[in-house]
């Protein structure tokens, strides 16, 4: 490539030219294929220009894991204000809506997001606190459909339930192991959730 080429990226367009780019790659190969190499070849930039901007491998997985977190909760949050005048269980469903429709858009950035953890040592705490932000809205909204009070344990506990119930779901539909037509895609998730919603709300009837 040119070397005026490589001189167009300055400031934070390089990072975020390289954050493009390893979604690229995940959508080609897989989470496994992201390199800082690879990454810095298809950007045009050397190797080295990379390392300006993440220490190694999981310091760019790490960053587009914050990214995607911080998209989604931002998404739950503007359900959560939309939705303000609907009854507890029909924000919940709207909240679920949110969530399936960012891993929609893009299920490399999903995939990187929802990954193997890589911050287990808490090297990067603001990514920690950026999952927990999304995460806040569902307990809410859980915690809204109760008439009667639940402990954070109980509430914690659904809320898990709910994002396994998801996260299955769309891994299933992704290898076509549940097939169902796109435009039914959140329908038939709101059907497997029917279960899960019908007992926490039986729950508050002394049951």
């Amino acid at each position: 490539m040119p070397a005026r080429a490589r001189r167009t990226y300055h400031h934070g367009d390089l990072r975020n030219a390289m954050l493009q780019k390893a979604l690229e790659l995940v959508d080609e190969h897989g989470p496994e294929a992201v390199s800082l190499r690879e990454v810095a070849r298809r950007v045009g930039v050397n190797h080295r220009a990379a390392y300006r901007h993440f220490d190694d491998k999981r310091a760019l997985t790490a960053a587009i894991a914050e990214q995607g977190y911080l998209a989604l909760a931002v998404a739950l949050e503007v359900s959560w204000a939309k939705s303000e005048k609907k009854a507890p269980r029909a924000r919940v469903v709207a909240l679920m809506d949110a969530y399936l429709d960012f891993a929609l858009e893009s299920s490399a950035r999903y995939r990187i997001t929802f990954g193997k953890r890589v911050n287990e040592d808490d090297r990067y705490p603001v990514l920690e606190a950026t999952a927990e932000r999304g995460f806040a809205v569902l307990m809410r909204a859980l915690g809204g459909m109760r008439a009667t009070p639940a402990s954070r344990e109980q509430v914690r506990d659904l809320g898990f339930s709910l994002w396994s119930l998801a996260h299955g779901y769309l891994q299933l539909v992704w290898s076509k192991r549940i097939r169902v037509r796109p435009e039914l895609t959140a329908r038939y998730f709101h059907a497997l959730a029917v279960p899960l919603l019908d007992g926490w709300e039986t729950t508050k009837k002394g049951r």
